[in-house]
């Protein structure tokens, strides 16, 4: 519990700062991104359209990762990585990595981690697929 409460929660004005100097890469990896955040980043991607995305799936639900994927389709991205990182407290244990190969976003790969289930495989697989 309390692992999650030191968690980097950064706050939509922060995000937007980072969006604001438009790098190359943009990376979130030292940050917990959930679906609130992960909107407030995909509306910011419709002008900006950085080549390399990391984003941790901390907590990004279906709805955040389809926003993001509407956001960037279509753009010259060569890379989105969405993947549960070594900074997740052990409270979002349950979140595996997901790696989206672009331009068509065509290939999801899920690594899958030994605690997920393959019916939780499948649900990611699917929500791409929507």
């Amino acid at each position: 519990q309390e692992e999650c409460e030191k968690l980097c929660i950064p706050v939509l004005p922060a995000i937007v700062k980072q969006l604001e100097t438009k790098p190359e890469t943009l990376d979130f990896q030292r940050n917990y991104i959930g679906d609130k955040q992960a909107i407030a980043i995909s509306a910011a991607l419709k002008n900006y359209h950085p080549s390399i995305i990391k984003i941790p799936q901390n907590g990004i639900m279906n709805l955040g990762l389809r926003n993001l994927l509407a956001a960037v389709e279509g753009t010259n991205i060569t890379s989105i990585d969405i993947s549960r990182n070594d900074f997740a407290p052990s409270c979002v244990r349950d979140i595996c990595r997901v790696v989206i190969n672009t331009p068509s976003l065509q290939e999801v790969k899920v690594v899958q981690c030994q605690h997920l289930k393959p019916e939780h495989i499948k649900q990611i697989q699917d929500s791409f697929e929507k």
